[in-house]
């Protein structure tokens, strides 16, 4: 390989001579030299980082890219392990399947946990507010009937309490 690039450095210093400047010879070999590269580098082994296709265009300018690392196995052979977004300058790394599942399962359940220790306040202080009233009732300090739209509106009132508690 080191030979093959040096005589293409030389064919390349040589176009820069006056008079004998072609990009179309330019090019091929620039294009040559980049098949070599290519051809070598697809014999290494190890971890490699690809910049995958353009995901978006924005008024002409690139803004989000998406690069793999894999791990080389072999010329045709790789596996992926991870996938990173550049936006506006900011690499990212994105989360495989089981970890963003994982992640909002352990949400669900936090909001689960939350809403059941409050329903088990609101029922406590409602037991223990039912009791209270009882009692006034048998002693004889809560003896009148409201009629039955101040009651609903008094059990209205008192669930806002509850909720406003907890």
């Amino acid at each position: 390989l080191q030979p093959e690039l040096a005589r293409l450095a030389g064919d390349e210093a040589r176009l820069f001579e006056p008079g004998r400047w072609s990009y179309d010879a330019y090019a091929q070999l620039r294009r040559r030299r980049s098949d070599l590269l290519t051809a070598e580098l697809l014999d290494m082994r190890g971890h490699q980082y690809e910049l995958m296709p353009m995901a978006s265009r924005e008024e002409g300018l690139q803004r989000v890219y998406v690069v793999q690392k894999v791990r080389r196995k072999g010329k045709a052979s790789t596996e992926p392990l991870a996938l990173y977004t550049i936006v506006d300058g900011v690499i990212r790394r994105v989360p495989d399947l089981y970890t963003l599942i994982e992640s909002r399962l352990t949400k669900c359940a936090y909001h689960l946990t939350e809403a059941a220790a409050c329903s088990s306040k609101l029922a406590a202080k409602a037991a223990e507010r039912t009791t209270v009233e009882a009692q006034q009732v048998h002693a004889g300090e809560g003896g009148e009937d409201l009629p039955v739209t101040e009651q609903g509106s008094v059990l209205k009132d008192s669930v806002a309490m509850l909720i406003e508690d907890c």
